[in-house]
């Protein structure tokens, strides 16, 4: 943890290997502005400022899985890399440090974490349960037909799923309502209770009662 105060950057030689559970943690590190550590041989922890930023490389560009947004990763396609160094880093650093200096900008703001979110689609794993979703329905609107909407909480839906054996295993209900706010399925909140409005996929309708029928 104390590398977190002492590094300028800190590379994540096992990137690839990130899970759901490994990039909520890594999300968590990267947005402590502060870090509390006993140092070795030292009595009492300190409290340092954490002045780190994380760095990686993978292969499979399919890295991200968090539904909820993914502003604190910036990821870059990498076509060549310039072995020979030719740039000046210690230039590179000066530039940084008189624009910063100069009062550049260096946060984000709304706009920028909308784009970055934008980028970063491509880069995010599509589960089962996501492809099932897209495919079998879509968010209603005023052009939908009465015949093909559906006014259902995540439960109701998810259960309307399971009937169909349209769900993988492992399905999660919280899970699914993160989906169908993501992907702009607008909702009604009575009594505290989100009501999604759901158009049904004509396309799929056909298969789905073959597989109710099955």
């Amino acid at each position: 943890m104390v590398y977190l105060s002492e590094c300028l950057i800190i590379n994540l030689d096992e990137l690839a290997s990130l899970n759901k559970g490994k990039e909520s943690a890594l999300k968590e590190v990267i947005t402590k502005g502060k870090i509390k550590v006993r140092k070795a041989y030292r009595r009492d922890p300190e409290s340092l400022v954490r002045r780190a930023s994380f760095t990686g490389s993978v292969n499979d560009p399919q890295i991200l899985t968090d539904t909820t947004g993914s502003r604190r990763f910036l990821i870059h396609e990498v076509t060549h890399i310039d072995y020979q160094n030719e740039i000046d880093m210690d230039q590179v650093m000066a530039e940084a440090y008189g624009l910063y200096k100069a009062g550049e900008k260096y946060w984000f703001d709304g706009a920028d974490i909308d784009r970055i979110n934008l980028h970063n689609n491509r880069f995010r794993q599509v589960t089962a349960l996501e492809e099932i979703l897209l495919r079998n329905f879509g968010p209603a609107d005023d052009t939908t037909p009465k015949h093909s909407l559906l006014q259902w909480t995540s439960t109701e839906l998810m259960n309307h799923m399971m009937e169909r054996k349209l769900l993988p295993k492992a399905s999660s209900v919280s899970y699914l309502g993160k989906l169908l706010q993501r992907h702009g399925f607008t909702y009604k909140n009575p009594q505290n209770i989100k009501v999604y409005n759901i158009a049904k996929k004509e396309a799929n309708s056909h298969r789905m009662q073959l597989l109710n029928n099955n």
